[in-house]
């Protein structure tokens, strides 16, 4: 037994406590005590890093080594709520975690303080148009979740937060997620085929309903202006034509694209804003109007593949990519890296690519149907298996695979 006397100043004078620490390290023969940082007798002698740069999308497992006294009980605290310490206590010298959330503002700092020390963080402000895809609880990370439509209810495994349920459709609704108030947190939300309606609600700036589109329209909600926000709108298969709502710029309407054409918009030049752009099954040609770099086609695929939309090289920029549901085979066209193929998928497999470890390149993925099983191939953490879902779920993140 080690008593710690400790004095506490209160109303009227001073009192003295006596703590009693009992704590015995089993993973050593010899039982060491284990010692709180009362006195600063467990101050740190190494911290690594002392100072941290973060992106604007934010991060998961980030580390810190701490060097302490041989029995020393040490955890990471924060005061910024951006930055979310893991619950690990160590006793002894040792590697802690943290997440910073995305940001969604300019760049900003916080600290973190492990025994005695105090850790820098300074994060990168958000990149125009980078809204949240699939990271419902803003940590950097798209998270696995299911749609079903039998009860109209969104089933999501948040990476950092745990598992939500919400009841949030009605039957025919079109899910159609999004970070629409610009928090850095993807939204839940759904387009109404019968009325034309979009309905979300956000995760910072609560409900809301925009009458936006007509019978056979087809949802295209993204950040179309580069304000952050993901945008509504919706393309017109019979005439060709995308009608666009931006939060910053209003409306807007540009004929692209013939019958028979899939919408992938997708911001393919990096300026921030969403690109319309779409695919032709007949020749296999992605046609692009740029926001900032002009028109642009590549001859990149069959009738039978299904374009799939992501950043597979990290470079900020979305590539042209297919995913082969005959072979399972995933081909890309990387703005920086070059061709990539991966055979990663089964007949009846559906794609779902995102970034579901935070290193900001998109993942190769799919969900299987007949088991509820997700298959991540991911480009930093390697592969994940994880069943969540029923049969007839629609996996959230397949909504750019058309």
């Amino acid at each position: 037994m080690k008593t710690i006397r400790v004095i506490k100043r209160v109303r009227g004078g001073l009192t003295a406590m006596v703590l009693s620490v009992v704590a015995l390290n089993a993973m050593h023969a010899n039982a060491q005590e284990l010692i709180p940082n009362v006195t600063g007798a467990c101050d740190a002698s190494n911290v690594t890093p002392r100072a941290i740069e973060v992106p604007g999308r934010g991060g998961a497992g980030l580390t810190v080594a701490v060097t302490v006294p041989t029995g020393c009980l040490i955890s990471l605290t924060s005061n910024d709520a951006f930055i979310l310490p893991s619950a690990a206590v160590l006793a002894g010298s040792g590697t802690l975690t943290f997440t910073v959330k995305a940001n969604t503002g300019p760049t900003r700092r916080g600290s973190l303080v492990v025994a005695g020390q105090t850790i820098s963080v300074k994060q990168a402000k958000r990149a125009p148009g980078k809204t949240s895809r699939f990271d419902f609880d803003g940590d950097g990370k798209a998270d696995i979740g299911v749609y079903r439509p039998s009860n109209g209810t969104w089933y999501v495994d948040r990476s950092q937060e745990g598992q939500v349920v919400s009841q949030f459709a009605l039957p025919g609704d079109v899910i159609v997620p999004g970070d629409y108030d610009g928090d850095g947190y993807a939204d839940i939300a759904v387009y109404r085929p019968s009325n034309g309606t979009f309905y979300v609600w956000r995760s910072t700036a609560g409900f809301l309903a925009t009458q936006w589109g007509l019978p056979g329209d087809i949802p295209v909600p993204a950040d179309y202006d580069g304000d952050g926000k993901t945008d509504v709108a919706v393309y017109r298969p019979s005439n060709g034509t995308w009608y666009l709502l931006n939060s910053s710029t209003g409306f807007s309407a540009t004929q692209w694209g013939v019958g028979g054409d899939i919408p992938v918009p997708g911001d393919y030049d990096g300026d921030g804003k969403t690109d319309v752009a779409i695919y032709r099954p007949g020749n296999g040609t992605w046609y692009q109007l740029r926001s900032t770099e002009g028109f642009y086609s590549a001859q990149f695929g069959i009738s039978s593949d299904l374009p799939v939309r992501g950043d597979f090289d990290g470079d900020g920029r979305d590539d042209i990519a297919i995913y082969r549901p005959s072979s399972g085979t995933w081909y890309a066209l990387r703005s920086r890296d070059g061709f990539f193929s991966a055979q990663w998928g089964f007949s009846g497999d559906i794609p779902v690519p995102a970034d579901y470890d935070g290193d900001g390149k998109t993942d190769v993925a799919v969900y299987r149907p007949s088991s509820g099983t997700w298959y991540l191939l991911r480009s930093s953490k390697g592969v994940l298996t994880q069943q969540f879902g029923a049969p007839t779920d629609q996996p959230i993140s397949s909504i750019f695979t058309r």
